[in-house]
């Protein structure tokens, strides 16, 4: 988990909303599917073969459901952490969070992808142009300013 500063943001997500955010923590990559194991302590269906051969690929497949209901993978991992985190629970990020982490946080930079702009897409972005759509492992590409990979695709 990486702590993002808080400090004004202004989204553009939808509709402009200005405002101040509070700390918070965010994960530094997707989950991958060797901690999804771990887990839920069951072995996904929807693995493509080549991810089967590796545990540090994104989790694919999953709905809302999967990680937020019942039995779903956060209150599973609050249930195992809980005596290792002091009362914090692990969430999903607000939209609010998750943009402002992706477009840099506190010091962010105006760009066009988390972390870049046109001339240096491919280091930052996971995209299907030239490839053959398969994902590529969790952080395999550049960490935007506030240390967060991926978040602009995979």
């Amino acid at each position: 988990m990486i702590k993002v500063e808080g400090g004004p943001f202004t989204t553009l997500g939808g509709k402009t909303v200005s405002g101040e955010v509070s700390d918070f923590y965010i994960g530094q990559l997707e989950v991958c599917w060797g901690f999804w194991c771990v887990v839920m302590h069951t072995t996904p269906t929807l693995m493509p073969d080549k991810v089967q051969e590796s545990s540090v690929y994104p989790v694919m497949g999953m709905n809302y459901s999967d990680i937020v209901g019942t039995g779903g993978f956060l209150e599973k991992l609050n249930a195992q952490l809980a005596d290792q985190t002091d009362g914090m629970r692990f969430k999903l990020p607000s939209d609010i969070q998750w943009e402002y982490a992706a477009r840099g946080g506190k010091n962010r930079e105006n760009f066009k992808y988390s972390g870049c702009n046109d001339d240096n897409i491919g280091a930052f972005v996971v995209y299907r142009t030239g490839t053959t759509g398969t994902p590529r492992p969790c952080a395999s590409i550049y960490v935007n300013s506030v240390g967060i990979s991926d978040l602009s695709g995979n």
